[in-house]
């Protein structure tokens, strides 16, 4: 059975670079890999790159050492055509939108294909983690200062959360962890946008005459624009809510 004619951005047939015809969003392979405070790599795999019109193979693990990096800041990973050689780039220029499907290259440079983000602390250094798939799951996150996106809420009224510091902009999905260490506040309803209908309802739990238990709860919510929102049914408690990892799209 012959393969569907696919076009690639210069308008030939998009080729991988072993001759098999492939989409313009092909990836596959290509996880990031957590070596150090100071280093990162990615694995071997495939990737379509937009101005070539066809895709590189990258056939061992690609890795960038002795990193220097601002604190607090997301960059982000691209592999490219070097000379015809697979390599990686990290920097701070964002992918920009999809240029088919979920599928990015870097704003400004489409020989430049998005492969993932990582994001560096206070120190700079790069945050550990671990990659499988399209997600992204923080090592040191749950209950983590630093990972914490609400602390102590008691709002009534829908209202939004930032989860810019701790998911990147291509950010599908949140996965969150979720404590109310209350007695009071009745239920807290988790949104993925001001207004919007509930993801997760949480209820205070109580037994008997003894005092209310902690509640908790991990779960995955949809993050448009790196955001969620909340807010409690009743006035009072205290909700507190960290980030430990996200989905991404790429």
């Amino acid at each position: 059975m012959t393969s569907p004619l696919v076009l690639g951005a210069n308008g030939l047939p998009a080729q991988l670079s072993d001759g098999f015809i492939t989409p313009p969003g092909y990836i596959d392979g290509l996880q990031l890999i957590w070596n150090s405070a100071s280093s990162i790599s990615v694995t071997s795999g495939s990737a379509y790159i937009p101005s070539l019109g066809f895709a590189i193979n990258a056939s061992s693990t690609l890795t960038l050492s002795g990193l220097s990096l601002s604190a607090s800041s997301w960059y982000h990973i691209f592999i490219n055509n070097n000379s015809s050689t697979p390599s990686i780039n990290c920097v701070t220029t964002a992918p920009d939108s999809p240029y088919n499907g979920t599928a990015c290259a870097m704003i400004g440079d489409t020989s430049q294909r998005y492969v993932g983000s990582i994001l560096t602390d206070s120190s700079g250094n790069i945050v550990p983690f671990e990659h499988a798939l399209n997600r992204i799951s923080y090592l040191n996150g749950y209950g983590s200062t630093p990972y914490n996106v609400l602390s102590a809420g008691s709002a009534t009224a829908s209202t939004s959360i930032s989860l810019s510091s701790y998911v990147p902009v291509t950010a599908t999905v949140a996965q969150l962890a979720y404590l109310d260490n209350s007695t009071s506040g009745g239920t807290c309803n988790i949104q993925s946008s001001v207004g919007s209908n509930i993801v997760l309802q949480v209820q205070q739990i109580s037994s008997g005459g003894r005092p209310a238990l902690y509640t908790q709860a991990v779960f995955d919510c949809p993050c448009p624009s790196q955001s969620i929102a909340y807010f409690n049914s009743a006035s009072g408690g205290s909700k507190n809510i960290d980030v430990i990892g996200y989905v991404y799209a790429r």
